[in-house]
């Protein structure tokens, strides 16, 4: 067995799995929580400025407009940390669950992260609060590899929010 000698980026892989899905389907869109950078939404930022919606540090915001956006036929990626999607925008999450929309949300640095961005970055409700929801698939990709086929099933083979 050979190991890797280089840390693996997952977020390298979602961003560049985002720009080729974002090729194919003109009505996708990405929506941000000012982690562009951290998320690695950068490429498809700058490949589809048009489809890209940077919401700020709003995280309930985000998840409404997904929901309208997605109520008129468009596929919204919505992206943030975990600990904050989850979390915060829970209660919208669940009613775009309920309007059997299709969105996908991305919940970034999941499950307990090294200690740099503090207790308040750690994420250890985010898979049973969305195991609550109805209507609403949940996966958690354990490598790039992983993370890119996930995203790509979401939005071409699932029929309900992932």
């Amino acid at each position: 067995v050979k190991l890797k000698d280089t840390a693996e980026k997952v977020v390298n892989a979602y961003g560049e799995a985002l720009v080729e899905l974002g090729s194919e389907r003109e009505d996708m869109g990405v929506l941000d929580a000012d982690l562009s950078a951290d998320c690695g939404l950068r490429l498809f930022e700058n490949a589809f400025s048009q489809r890209f919606i940077e919401s700020g540090i709003a995280e309930q915001d985000m998840v409404s407009t997904a929901g309208g956006l997605a109520l008129q036929g468009l596929l919204p990626v919505v992206n943030s940390f975990g600990v904050f999607l989850a979390s915060r925008a829970n209660e919208q999450i669940y009613n775009n669950a309920t309007e059997k929309t299709k969105i996908i949300y991305v919940c970034h640095y999941a499950g307990l992260i090294p200690a740099g961005p503090g207790k308040s970055h750690q994420s250890v409700r985010d898979i049973s609060l969305f195991g609550a929801l109805p209507n609403c698939i949940t996966l958690e990709p354990a490598n790039a590899v992983e993370t890119k086929e996930a995203l790509i099933w979401c939005v071409n083979e699932a029929t309900q929010s992932c």
